[in-house]
């Protein structure tokens, strides 16, 4: 009797009639795994997309009263510093507005009153979106932190949250500036590149020479933006999991940043496709809620700036019902942008548990703090060996 060892299938032993391995418990003859316990919102095994991404929505609905609630706080300063940079250009560019259409005496408005109003608006525009990078910063620090508890199937409550979320939302503020750096030197690139090619286009069609930029950077400026945003992009899906081994680990900005690296490797088209299937999801979450909110303003728009189809509406009018829509449209974006904030950190975060219970067996510290019992690991059956020729079986042919 001769064994084929090029082929993966053994030969069927004597007098079996369930071929090399034995009858497993699945009922049909195979070998059965029993599924790995699931105490809180993920099963503590490895995980798939849909439970990737059923977890993030399965933690909203355990944690969203304390989730929610400090989202509310601190959204709702970034909400103030547009509010009060918008009213700050309305109110500087409504009286020279008038100015240009019922004529002013002496001549064009100010010119440095604009620039002055331009500035403050600019200063408070950059003081939301550093109150932006704060709130994301103290949302991620927190949709991590409510994801120890239900993974392991505890409730989650607001002063506990705080208290986990406040020693360790410095070091996530480092890491989203650091990881927001990446993509300056690509922005400032396209920029460049992109107003080059409108300068040159504008000079070839004779129009006045408003700002001289050379030929040359153009191609430098695009494809240099293009590359390294592909970079930045690449780094960007290394540094994924940076603000969960913060929370997580208690480590450092730059130790997390670099433990994350150490975790993507080798997974990271996965990680990259998944982490941008998130963000999509909860742009259009956010869009969906916004939606409602943007086609009432354009009714009120129109109500006001068009009650009757003989009236001109003036500038003092146009400026008032313009008032209504942006204030509307800006409770929407502050509402869509609360209520979908938490899915990616919390996507982001299943993530990284998935990739330490793939590679670092986390799965038994999870099941430890959750009291459950992981299933026992069976061997694998040994395949059958035919009998050999020797002194314990039988003679050799011929």
């Amino acid at each position: 009797m001769t064994h084929d060892m090029g082929r993966g299938t053994p030969p069927e032993p004597p007098n079996s009639p369930n071929g090399p391995y034995p009858p497993g418990p699945g009922g049909w003859g195979g070998w059965w795994m029993p599924p790995p316990p699931k105490p809180g919102v993920i099963p503590l095994g490895p995980l798939g997309l849909g439970q990737v991404l059923g977890g993030a929505f399965a933690t909203v609905r355990r944690a969203w009263k304390p989730l929610y609630g400090l989202a509310l706080i601190v959204f709702c300063v970034p909400a103030v510093f547009t509010g009060a940079s918008m009213y700050q250009s309305y109110s500087t560019t409504k009286k020279h507005f008038r100015e240009l259409s019922f004529g002013a005496p002496g001549g064009l408005p100010d010119l440095d009153l604009f620039s002055a109003a331009s500035a403050a608006a600019i200063l408070l525009s950059l003081g939301g979106l550093l109150a932006m990078l704060i709130g994301n910063a103290v949302l991620q620090t927190a949709s991590v932190a409510a994801l120890r508890h239900t993974v392991v199937g505890r409730a989650v409550t607001f002063g506990a949250l705080w208290r986990e979320v406040r020693p360790r939302v410095r070091a996530v503020i480092v890491v989203g500036l650091l990881t927001a750096l990446i993509f300056v030197v690509p922005y400032v690139l396209l920029v460049l590149g992109i107003q080059a090619a409108v300068a040159s286009a504008w000079d070839a069609a004779g129009g006045p020479a408003l700002i001289n930029l050379p030929g040359w950077l153009i191609p430098v400026g695009l494809l240099g933006g293009l590359l390294t945003g592909i970079l930045g992009i690449w780094l960007w899906v290394r540094f994924t999991f940076a603000p969960a081994a913060v929370v997580l680990e208690g480590l450092g900005p730059i130790a997390a940043m670099r433990r994350s690296a150490q975790l993507v490797k080798g997974d990271s088209w996965r990680v990259f496709g998944i982490s941008l299937l998130a963000l999509v999801i909860a742009a259009a979450a956010a869009l969906v809620i916004q939606l409602p909110f943007q086609l009432v303003g354009m009714v009120a728009l129109f109500s006001e700036v068009l009650p009757d189809a003989d009236e001109i509406p003036t500038v003092d009018s146009f400026f008032s019902a313009m008032i209504i829509p942006m204030v509307i449209g800006m409770v929407g974006q502050f509402v869509g942008q609360c209520v979908a904030a938490p899915l990616t950190p919390l996507a982001n975060g299943l993530l990284y548990v998935d990739r330490r219970i793939r590679t670092e067996n986390l799965a038994v510290s999870l099941a430890e703090a959750a009291g459950v019992r992981l299933p026992a690991q069976p061997q694998p059956p040994q395949p059958y060996i035919p009998p050999q020729a020797g002194p314990y079986g039988p003679p050799p042919a011929g």
